[in-house]
């Protein structure tokens, strides 16, 4: 009789424990094919404080960790910057970089240079994208402000004659119509083309730059 206890108890423990094993192994078989949100993006737009909206959710510049693999249309954002719209396939542990520019539709680029962290964005852009020739202008132009900007003024007096020059740098207005305008004051034709020679000593090709004569302003 005892033989029989046994026999059963012992029949009853491998039943339960082969009822827990199979529960186990559906547990791990759904862990292992439920998907898995690993996917990641980066953002990196320009300026550096615009936002980019993905299904509903604001973000800004860095990484987004763990989203959900799929198709996404976003929208890159700036109060007073033209908007953008992009598209990208985000999959599982892959990272896609977005790396994007927005323009103020009555500026241009003129806002990239007062902002050198976004002006880095930019450099970054213009270096994946060759094809665009807005862009690369933009750079290349503010390129030619911001050296010369950093040797002018320029200026030279003869202390015996009093002849004298002075090159300036000077703001877009509505006498410079143009980004990149540089004046030269002189009281003597002399003097002037003594400026352009001092100019083209640095390095600068006075073609790159509108030339503003005020020496009919000068005493």
């Amino acid at each position: 009789m005892n033989k029989i206890k046994n026999l059963l108890s012992q029949h009853k423990i491998a039943a339960v424990l082969s009822c827990a094993a199979i529960i186990l192994l559906l547990a791990v078989g759904a862990i292992v094919l439920k998907p898995q949100n690993n996917a990641n993006l980066l953002v990196n737009v320009a300026p550096t404080d615009a936002k980019i909206v993905i299904a509903g959710q604001t973000y800004g510049n860095g990484m987004l960790r763990n989203m959900t693999p799929g198709h996404y249309v976003a929208d890159i954002v700036k109060d007073g910057f033209e908007s953008k719209t992009i598209e990208f396939d985000l999959k599982n542990d892959e990272v896609v970089y977005v790396n994007e520019y927005l323009i103020q539709s009555d500026l241009g680029f003129d806002y990239y240079e007062t902002d050198s962290g976004s002006l880095l964005v930019l450099r970054e852009y213009a270096e994946a994208h060759e094809d665009d020739a807005e862009l690369k202008s933009f750079l290349e132009n503010y390129e030619k402000k911001r050296t010369i900007v950093n040797i002018l003024p320029l200026e030279y007096k003869d202390e015996i004659t009093g002849g004298f020059y002075k090159v300036d740098y000077m703001e877009k207005n509505l006498a410079c119509k143009k980004n990149y305008c540089i004046t030269i004051s002189t009281n003597d034709d002399i003097y002037t083309e003594a400026a352009f020679a001092a100019m083209k000593a640095h390095g600068y090709d006075l073609n790159d730059y509108t030339i503003i004569d005020l020496s009919d302003r000068c005493d």
